[in-house]
């Protein structure tokens, strides 16, 4: 098609701050919890604004409004852990957007990196990135920041990749469906095609034998999406996280262990971390 019959769209308006706000509002956004601490202490928040920039080398960016708590610390930080949540991350993603409480509180659910920086065990990954460039632009801080390492080893998608997603969307969480599914024709529309194809092709009409012999031998059934079973977050027992060790060292899976006891992968790993056992890479 010719520029000159290219149908001209309709014009827009100037845009407000409301325009702006309510236009991203009805924008699903994937949801991390980022952490740092410059050495005055811990601090958490949640963001909806994390975006990939490069692959390699690893580079991500995201912004921090100039209204939170934790943008001071976050303006000076060397580096950053990078929470990467799913469904089951949820908790995490309401506690960084909690106000006026002690997100590092419950000293069950966070540990520190041997170089220091907080992590939050239930995290699906996370990923510890070194601070590259900082922007102010209007009330925020956009933040850019090189990985250096993470929690992702070689069986994370086989862990991980049936859980749901979690975005916010219409300022609330949405639990993202696992995949598309695809479209499987209704039992009922087979059976009206059916009709339609016997009345076209018999000049007495339907011929209703053949038609009830067709349907009784076809093996189309109406598929049922499944959702997966979602594990909430739970506390380990000190007797727990021995069996872990335990187990693990005696040759179980990681994975299997999550789901004996009702925990995240990364919660196991960080158990065995604790206990100074060597973690195993996949084959």
């Amino acid at each position: 098609m010719s520029l000159a019959t290219t149908p001209t769209a309709a014009p827009g308006r100037p845009i407000t701050p409301d325009d702006f706000k309510l236009a991203f509002r009805l924008h699903p956004g994937g949801v991390a919890l980022i952490a740092a601490d410059s050495g005055t202490g811990p601090v958490a928040l949640t963001a909806s604004s994390l975006a990939s920039v490069s692959a390699e080398p690893p580079i991500l960016m995201f912004s921090v409004s100039a209204l939170s708590s934790s943008t001071p610390v976050l303006r000076t930080a060397g580096t950053v852990v990078v929470h990467l949540l799913d469904a089951e991350g949820q908790d995490l993603a309401e506690l960084g957007a909690a106000r006026g409480i002690d997100r590092f509180a419950d000293t069950v659910r966070w540990s520190r990196l041997e170089t220091g920086e907080p992590v939050f065990h239930e995290a699906r990954a996370w990923i510890r990135a070194r601070v590259l460039h900082r922007l102010d632009a209007g009330g925020s801080t956009v933040i850019v920041a090189e990985g250096i390492e993470s929690s992702v080893d070689d069986d994370h998608l086989e862990a991980y990749g049936d859980r749901q997603g979690l975005v916010y969307f219409n300022r609330s969480w949405h639990r993202g469906r696992r995949h598309v599914e695809k479209l499987i024709p209704d039992p009922l529309l087979i059976t009206v095609g059916l009709v339609a194809l016997c009345s076209q092709s018999s000049a007495t009409g339907v011929d209703r034998a053949k038609l009830a012999s067709i349907l009784s031998e076809s093996s189309v059934v109406r598929a049922e999406p499944t959702s997966p079973t979602v594990r909430r977050w739970k506390r380990l027992t000190a007797s727990e996280r021995a069996q872990v060790a335990q187990r693990y060292e005696a040759g179980e899976m990681s994975t299997t262990l999550a789901t004996d006891y009702g925990v995240a992968k990364s919660t196991i790993l960080s158990v065995l971390r604790e206990a100074n056992v060597m973690v195993r890479r996949s084959p």
